[in-house]
């Protein structure tokens, strides 16, 4: 990937996942040359309790705010993300036996939609938001950056956590399982507003023009 513009958000974005693949080949090669016992675990985005990052949570205060949500691409990104505890987990098991292989990807086992994985938050939030589906252009064009809508950019990673499974019987939580739990712990603590928030006022009046224009339409 072309190295984005310097100061950018997906700079930062570009530099962190370099900056992680050099730490990758240091870790390889002192493993190689000196014998460290080294393990790369390479992870998706983490759901859980008291999560920093807040960008669940963005997705669930719009749902209560009771207006609707803009989906870039109508939601239709691929989701796969992964339990925390279930990396709790593998790090204990890694403790007590060297696995046979350096580098494993760990997700949950089920991917999906976005869309899909927001009704699934719906359903265990107990709400009946509406989405309303936009292009990445029109939503640029309305003055709404990827904060937004966090899962839905392009800085995600989808992986595939065979390996892990085959050598090391790693399966994680799938979403049914592990969510209805992260939810009920954001609806019980109310962060504070995740960034993209602040452009709340923006997205509802993309959606309004949607909304107008289906009308027209009809």
């Amino acid at each position: 990937m072309a190295e984005p513009k310097r100061g950018s958000r997906d700079h930062g974005q570009w530099r962190y996942g370099v900056g992680k693949r050099r730490a990758e080949r240091t870790l390889l090669s002192l493993r190689t040359t000196h014998g460290v016992r080294a393990t790369i675990l390479r992870l998706p985005i983490l759901q859980g309790r008291d999560d920093g990052s807040r960008r669940l949570w963005a997705y669930l205060e719009r749902m209560l705010d009771g207006g609707p949500l803009v989906l870039p691409d109508g939601g239709a990104s691929l989701t796969r993300f992964l339990w925390a505890g279930d990396v709790g987990r593998f790090v204990v098991q890694l403790a007590a036996a060297t696995p046979r292989s350096a580098v494993y990807n760990l997700a949950q086992p089920d991917a999906m939609p976005l869309r899909d994985y927001l009704e699934h938050v719906a359903r265990a939030a107990g709400v009946s938001p509406r989405f309303v589906a936009a292009t990445w252009d029109e939503c640029r064009a309305a003055g709404l950056d990827r904060t937004f809508s966090p899962f839905a950019g392009r800085w995600r990673s989808v992986l595939d956590p065979a390996r892990a499974a085959t050598e090391c019987g790693f399966v994680g939580a799938r979403t049914e399982e592990y969510l209805p739990d992260v939810v009920r712990w954001h609806l019980e603590h109310r962060p504070e507003s995740h960034e993209g928030y602040a452009l709340r006022a923006r997205e509802l009046e993309l959606a309004a023009r949607r909304a107008a224009a289906a009308a027209e339409r009809a």
